[in-house]
């Protein structure tokens, strides 16, 4: 009340006014009676301070005090105080003071202590209820954890095991799950309450040495896993995996923990497997045992002889892994086929110990103990590598065998002559021997064995050589491509499979889903009588066009102008035309087996026949051309001789084709003659023009030596001769000499009237040599002659002089071109240089008036020229000579002024 109270300022307020109004008006009622009414007003500011707190009761004492002094302090009714009152009225006011404070501190204090109580009843009623709700989460939890430990419980007691832990210092158990009890018979109690149970039930055989393995692995703090035997409650023995785990605490193996898996079913198919295998040692096949884990348990001998590894090799390895297995299908589909079958057969493809793959046909057994679980795997091996090899080595074959089949270029038929060759039988057991005299007399056979030969397949060149749309047109009949003229060569076939013979071979003709006629090499590859017919080979070679070349090649044996004919391996003629007997004047028949020596004679024969005819059987192509004594007188003949082979690999006769060529050597001689005089005329008419250079060039070595000569006299004249002077005379004389004699050697060689004769040549040297004729005539005409050569330039076979005369002809070309120039420098270049490989380029270039364009194809051509008063015979016989080189000589306008002309000859490396 007192906190809702003084929750508004007002009613706080009107508290202390309404508490000292009515202390005043009843202090006022009694004080007629008692004066000590006044104390009422302490009453009111009392309340008022405990119930509106200290600043109300201030009011409330300021409001008393007043009318303590106006009402009960004389004089009554006044606000005056007498002396003998103001003690009275001190102590009034400083008790009231006292008690407002003191009030309203009391109220504080209860406020204090009341929000206090309701704050610890709010704190409690919260703490209350979080500890409500923890203690129903640990209700939970417990519950929870309780569940989870008997699920634990559970889950370990379901274990396929005893579950375990002990101390790892006195292996000692501290927890073992009920499944102890069930594998060795001995209660759970009795596991956790003796000290040394595992050790004093170890089999006797295996204490020592499983207690000595299990302490070296804790001291080394390590996990292990290993396998012993003990003691059940009945006396059994009972085999265990121990897998264990080392709990480290603070650096020190603390506890052991692990789990017992009963094997003795397994160690007992294991050992019924083994004593099972111990037979299988005599057996031929790889036998071998792993267990679930594909861990090799057993390995018999003939496994050791196959793969090369030894029991104590393979024992305790992964087969797969140990001979790098590829399987067919993924391992783990394999395994459930044989958990879900019991077996398992395929092949695969194993590595043995030295390399080699082998491939095995292998079988896989399942093997389970009395309970029906699996615990071994039987796997039998055999060796299948060769058969495979065979089968592949077959495919090969087939494949080999169809590829060739299709993609061969000759028609290959597959026909079935089982019903013919019955037929052909049943006349040779009803008594007939003659078959072509029976096959003549019943023609009718012939026609039923047409149809009793069945086509299997024929390749796609059969559909193509036979026009048929498909191979399913081919496949109907014989009778569909046969001909008359082919019934004949079939009756033949009859004959062939009558007589035994396993193949036949003929020419026939046949003809095209089309009706076009095809004449064909017929072949046949019987197998032996005794054997099948069903598939018998026909190959079919379409030898029209051979025909029509063998004819057409008759005829132009028998036509040629040439003498032609062929010789065989004995060096004997075989076939001769009509022009070789019109020349030896030696009939056909007469010459047909005539030895070639008998004929051209002994000593032509072996010195210059017999070689080339050796080459040629060696299959070499041989020609050559030269002059020949003969019976009809020295003639110039040219002979080939080309091998004749009836396959790639033989050459069995040899054609020998001879022409003869005098007359036209002889022309060809008396051109070159005529030629070669040509071009003697125009050397020596270049001399002609070239005289005056010529007599500068003798004139000015000879003047020189006058003057030597002169100098000399006079200094062996004198008192004193100057001998040094003189010597140094007499050397320039001599040097002079023979440059007078070099000049006048050039001008002999261009002038002197010689047969062409080829030499090494340095192109340079020629250009220098020509360089120094024309000096004089370039100087005169005011020309500046640049000579560019080359370095390392290959030597020409070339006739000197001849070179001479065509560089020569170019030089005087181009200065008789620039005579006319007067707008620019008149040069000549003249320049040597590689071209296109090893060829030797020269060119000499001016910078004349150039080539009308329209007389370019005109320019090397005879009695063409442009020059008044000249021949035009200049560069005809200028490229007569390069081509005559074996070079090439052409011209072309620079890009300004002038003309180029090259020429080039193949040079010597």
């Amino acid at each position: 009340m007192q906190r809702s109270i003084a929750q508004l300022a007002v009613v706080r307020y009107a508290v202390a006014v309404l508490c000292v109004t009515a202390a005043v008006i009843l202090a006022l009622w009694l004080r007629p009676v008692v004066l000590g009414g006044a104390q009422l007003l302490l009453v009111a500011i009392l309340i008022t301070g405990w119930v509106s707190g200290l600043r109300p009761a201030l009011v409330a004492w300021g409001l008393a005090m007043l009318a303590f002094d106006y009402y009960f302090t004389p004089p009554f009714d006044s606000l005056k105080i007498e002396v003998a009152e103001a003690p009275r009225l001190m102590l009034f006011v400083l008790v009231a003071a006292f008690m407002a404070t003191m009030s309203a501190a009391r109220r504080r204090a209860e406020n204090s202590l009341k929000s206090a109580r309701e704050e610890l009843e709010v704190r409690v009623r919260d703490r209350t209820a979080d500890l409500q709700r923890t203690n129903e989460r640990l209700h939970v939890a417990v519950a929870e954890a309780v569940a989870a430990q008997q699920r634990f419980r559970d889950l370990v007691n379901s274990v396929e095991g005893i579950v375990w832990e002990a101390d790892a210092t006195t292996l000692q158990f501290l927890f073992v799950s009920n499944q102890a009890e069930r594998i060795l018979g001995e209660p759970v109690a009795r596991w956790l309450s003796e000290p040394t149970f595992w050790k004093d039930h170890l089999h006797p055989d295996d204490r020592e040495w499983a207690v000595s393995f299990r302490e070296r692995a804790t001291g080394e703090k390590r996990d292990h896993d290993f396998e012993y035997r003990m003691i059940a409650a009945d006396g059994s023995v009972v085999w265990l995996r121990d897998l264990v785990t080392v709990v480290v605490d603070e650096e020190r193996a603390a506890r052991l923990r692990g789990v017992m898996v009963d094997i003795t079913g397994r160690r007992r198919a294991e050992a019924a497997l083994r004593e099972q295998a111990g037979l299988l040692d005599l057996t031929h096949d790889t036998i071998f045992v792993r267990d679930m884990n594909d861990v090799i348990t057993y390995w018999n001998r003939a496994a050791e002889e196959f793969y090369g590894w030894t029991a104590a090799d393979a024992v305790g390895r992964i087969p797969h892994r140990l001979m790098q297995t590829v399987f067919p299908a993924p391992l783990e589909q394999i395994r459930a086929e044989l958990l879900g079958a019991g077996r398992w057969e395929g092949e695969l493809v194993q590595t043995r110990a030295d390399g080699s793959r082998v491939v095995v046909a292998s079988r896989w057994s399942l093997r389970r103990d009395e309970e029906g679980r699996p615990r071994a795997i039987l796997e039998t091996n055999n060796d299948i590598t060769k058969r495979k090899e065979a089968e592949a080595r077959l495919r090969e074959s087939e494949q080999r065998y169809r590829y060739i089949f299709d993609s061969t270029g000759v028609s290959i038929w597959e026909e079935d002559f089982s019903q013919v060759k019955v037929a052909i039988d049943e006349l040779r057991s009803r008594g007939v021997r003659d078959f072509r005299e029976y096959f003549a007399a019943h023609p009718e056979f012939v026609q039923q064995a047409i149809t009793m030969v069945r086509i299997v397949d024929v390749n796609d060149v059969s559909v193509k050589l036979f026009a048929a749309e498909s191979k399913d047109e081919l496949l109907v009949s014989l009778h569909k491509v046969f001909v008359p003229e082919t019934q004949e060569v079939f009756l033949r076939e009859l004959i062939a499979i009558a007589e035994g013979r396993t193949s036949f071979e003929a020419e026939t003709v046949l003809q095209s889903l089309k009706g076009d006629t095809l004449t064909a090499l017929f072949t046949i590859t019987f197998p032996h009588p005794s054997a099948r017919f069903d598939r018998v080979l026909v190959t079919i070679t379409d030898i029209t066009e051979r025909k029509r070349a063998e004819y057409l090649t008759g005829q132009v044996f028998e036509s040629s102008p040439d003498r032609v004919s062929i010789i065989g391996r004995d060096y004997r003629y075989q076939r001769v035309n009509p022009v070789f007997e019109r020349f030896w004047r030696v009939p056909a028949e007469k010459a047909v087996g005539m030895h070639v020596a008998d004929l051209l004679g002994r000593e032509v024969f072996k010195d210059k026949v017999r070689p080339s005819l050796d080459r040629c059987f060696a299959g070499e192509d041989v020609s050559y051309a030269e002059w020949f004594g003969t019976a009809l007188g020295r003639r110039h003949m040219a002979i080939s001789y080309s091998p004749l082979r009836p396959d790639s690999a033989r050459v069995e006769a040899v054609l020998v084709i001879g022409r003869d060529l005098t007359e036209h050597m002889l022309a060809a001689e008396a051109l070159h003659q005529a030629q070669a005089e040509l071009a003697h005329v125009t050397r020596v008419t270049t001399l002609g023009e070239l005289a005056a250079s010529i007599a500068h060039e003798v004139n000015q070595p000879l003047a020189a030596i006058v003057a030597d000569a002169n100098a000399s006299l006079n200094w062996l004249a004198g008192a004193t001769p100057e001998l040094e002077m003189v010597r140094d005379a007499l050397d320039a004389i001599v040097k002079d000499g023979l440059r007078a004699a070099d000049v006048i050697q050039r001008i002999r060689q261009l002038a002197t009237r010689t047969d062409p004769r080829r030499a090494t040549v340095d192109i340079n040297d020629v250009i220098r040599d020509v360089a120094a004729l024309v000096r004089t005539e370039v100087l005169r005409h005011q020309v500046s002659l640049r000579v560019e050569l080359a370095p390392a330039m290959p030597l020409v076979l070339a006739d000197r002089v001849q070179l001479q005369q065509v560089i020569i002809n170019f030089v005087m070309n181009g200065i008789e071109a620039m005579a006319s120039v007067e707008d620019r420098p008149r040069e000549l270049v003249v320049r040597s240089g590689p071209h296109d490989g090893d060829d030797v380029l020269v060119a000499v270039q001016d910078a004349g008036v150039g080539i009308d364009p329209k007389n370019v194809d005109q320019l090397f051509s005879a009695f063409f020229t442009t020059k008044p008063g000249g021949m035009g015979m200049g560069l005809s016989i200028s490229r007569s000579i390069i081509e005559g080189h074996g070079g090439r000589l052409w011209a072309t306008p620079n890009p300004n002024h002038g003309v180029t002309f090259h020429f080039a000859l193949p040079g010597i490396r």
